[in-house]
């Protein structure tokens, strides 16, 4: 059983009738997480319409379901936002007909699913071993100006550096790419930093 969450009446319906068509029950259409009553007891949150992040997982915890998220686009940076909320499924809105009802069945199973275009992206990133020393030296919190010193290069040389490593990444800022590489799930830092008698240290530059 599902509970569909969409501020949009129309696309609220056209999501019912999917579900239907993939012969899953629809126990209630509200316009915000916050109106889910906890008589539905939904198997699965169909979530649509802007992000709610922690809010919506403390909505997972109160219902005890899963989360399928509609999104217009998913970007690396989003799709990792929504995981660490607590959702499992999540489609595009343009493959709704095609996607929604299998992502329900997938997510009650105990299924991750993510749009095609976006998983390879969620994979290990392929950094050079340069884009490695230059994040590591963030990681350690030197300026541009100090990476540059340090690697005796142009400081232009470390913005292009860093400016691919964050697209590989999936990542704006230097705080959430730092924040990525410490965390111990993605097993990123073992590539980028290495631990000596000093402290973390940036791994050699191999030219």
């Amino acid at each position: 059983m599902v509970a569909i969450v969409a501020e949009d009446e129309v696309f609220a319906h056209r999501l019912r009738a999917v579900l239907s068509d993939g012969g899953i029950d629809t126990v209630g259409v509200v316009g915000t997480s916050d109106d889910l009553l906890e008589n539905l007891k939904p198997e699965v949150i169909v979530h649509a319409g802007p992000y709610e992040g922690s809010g919506l997982a403390r909505r997972k915890d109160v219902f005890a379901a899963q989360i399928v998220e509609i999104v217009s686009e998913a970007t690396p940076r989003h799709v990792r936002a929504a995981l660490n909320a607590g959702v499992l499924g999540i489609v595009c809105d343009a493959d709704v007909e095609s996607c929604l009802a299998t992502a329900v069945h997938a997510v009650c199973s105990g299924q991750l699913v993510l749009p095609r275009a976006v998983a390879s992206t969620m994979a290990q990133p392929s950094l050079s071993a340069r884009e490695k020393q230059v994040l590591g030296l963030v990681v350690m919190g030197l300026s541009n100006g100090e990476i540059a010193r340090t690697l005796h290069v142009a400081e232009t040389t470390v913005k292009s550096h860093l400016t691919s490593s964050f697209r590989k990444l999936g990542v704006r800022t230097r705080s959430e790419a730092t924040l990525r590489i410490l965390d111990p799930a993605t097993g990123l830092g073992l590539g980028i930093l290495a631990v000596t008698d000093n402290g973390l240290e940036a791994p050699a530059s191999r030219g």
